[in-house]
């Protein structure tokens, strides 16, 4: 049983690790065609392709625009940038972490899938081998 919490407290303090490393990256915007609006509070003010973005910042999209937020992970490969697309009118609020619809997403060189992989694994292990000796005698 010690051995399982061990096990529990190291992969909360990964899963930890990875969680603030993602929340620490670049948002930019990019507009594929149509005009965005961005408001950080007051008015709304024409937004350019290329401008950064923050979280809780006010996106206004308009009829028939193709905008995304694309969130850098920090490295020199764009191959592992995550994107949010709107294509909808409307108004939306910059997210501080992007979480694309239909997908759980792995950060750059899919650490997160080899976190639950070796959870799972060491989890598997320890209650496979775990001896079947009571944690009571039954005494009352």
């Amino acid at each position: 049983m010690k051995k399982l919490a061990i096990l529990l407290a190291a992969s909360s303090l990964l899963f930890a690790g990875v969680a603030c490393a993602q929340s620490q990256e670049n948002i930019t915007l990019r507009i594929k065609n149509g005009s965005v609006m961005t408001s950080s509070g007051g008015d709304f003010m024409t937004a350019q392709s290329g401008q950064a973005l923050s979280q809780g910042e006010k996106l206004s999209v308009s009829a028939d625009t193709h905008a995304q937020a694309v969130y850098d992970r920090g490295t020199a490969d764009t191959s592992d940038d995550c994107v949010i697309e709107f294509k909808a009118a409307g108004v939306y609020e910059v997210p501080g972490d992007c979480k694309p619809a239909g997908a759980w997403q792995a950060n750059s060189s899919g650490v997160n899938m080899w976190i639950v992989a070796g959870v799972v694994t060491g989890l598997g292990i320890e209650l496979g081998s775990s001896s079947n000796t009571a944690v009571s005698n039954g005494g009352l």
